[in-house]
């Protein structure tokens, strides 16, 4: 028994390292969950192409004929008469960001489940009632959709 001394150094290793097991086993069950993102989280941009007009200038040879088209610009400058018709307005359409369901986490004794969800490849995990990002608000859970207001507008995703 000359090393008394080193065994109760090592049941006290032994016990701190139990008692971090416990601990974390014991924070894991604990109800209080935290969100992943806060509302000052990054917010991703989403890129608008801009449309590039152009004129082609037809002075091309024929491939059948062999000769150069020479067009007549004449018939191209004639005015024509403008026509006003009343058009209803149309609502702007909204860009809405790329959403994917990807399913839902629920505790047995929980009523209100995880859902889920990749807005722009962005993954979060939403609980109904939740907003993130722009205003994009979740409304409902279901096993295989999600609706999701965006702007106004509700929508519904489907599991993939």
């Amino acid at each position: 028994m000359k090393n008394k001394g080193l065994i109760y150094v090592l049941l006290i290793v032994v016990a701190v390292i139990w008692y971090n097991v416990f601990y974390r086993v014991v924070s894991n069950l604990n109800e209080n969950e935290t969100t992943l993102l806060e509302s000052n989280a990054i917010k991703p941009t989403v890129k608008t192409i801009d449309r590039d007009t152009f004129k082609i200038n037809a002075n091309y040879r024929d491939p059948f004929g062999g000769t150069s088209v020479v067009l007549n610009n004449d018939l191209y400058n004639e005015s024509i008469p403008e026509i006003r018709l009343s058009v209803p307005k149309q609502k702007q359409r909204i860009q809405w960001p790329i959403v994917e369901y990807k399913g839902l986490v629920r505790k047995t004794d929980s009523p209100n489940p995880l859902a889920i969800i990749y807005i722009d490849g962005i993954q979060l995990h939403m609980r109904k009632g939740e907003s993130v990002f722009d205003g994009i608000l979740l409304k409902n859970i279901g096993r295989d959709s999600v609706v999701i207001t965006y702007k106004k507008e509700k929508r519904v995703f489907w599991r993939d």
